[in-house]
This record gives C-alpha cells, structure tokens and sequence, in this order.
C-alpha cells in the first residue's frame, strides 16, 4: 500500500497515536490494518474511537484490513465485549 499510495503522490502519515496523527491532517481517508480487532479498539480507547467515528460521519474514508474490518463493524449481540465501533452496521459471528 505504501508504495502504491507513494507512486500516485499521495503523503501517508503512520502512527498508533491517533491525536499524533490528527495534528497532521486534514486527511482523505483512514487505513486500519491487520492485527487484533481488541487490542486496537483498546490502544484508541474511547476518545480515539469517537475521533474514528466522527471522521468517518464528516465523509472521511475508511478502509480496514482483517482486524480492521471487524473494528468497523458491530460486535456480535451474543458477544457485546468484542471489538467494534459500529462504523458500518454488520455484525459478524464468532
């Protein structure tokens, strides 16, 4: 991704620290790779997710990868301790 982004002269900025990375905007869009689903809505915690959502809500672009994917979404209604943001309204089953 990031030399497919580099060659169409698109800046990418990279950082776990969300408030970091705001401070660097505006932005287009948001990529949240692979990993895991919990421990990336952990490490945002509540106000890292609300700064995810509200972007989205402003028109910003998201795209999630594995784990990203399932933090877009809603956690399962059998599991509500699992991770996601609600983003996009599916739940996925575990």
């Amino acid at each position: 991704i990031k030399q497919i982004l580099s060659e169409n002269v698109i800046e990418l900025y990279q950082s776990y620290q969300i408030e970091e990375l705001i401070s660097k905007g505006p932005f287009n869009g948001i990529i949240i790779p692979g990993g895991t689903a919990t421990v990336q809505q952990r490490d945002l915690g509540a106000a890292g997710v609300e700064i995810i959502k509200n972007f989205v809500q402003e028109g910003g672009g998201y795209v999630g990868f594995c784990a990203g994917g399932y933090l877009a979404a809603m956690p399962p209604s059998n599991k509500p301790q699992k991770p996601g943001i609600g983003l996009i309204k599916v739940k996925y089953i575990l």
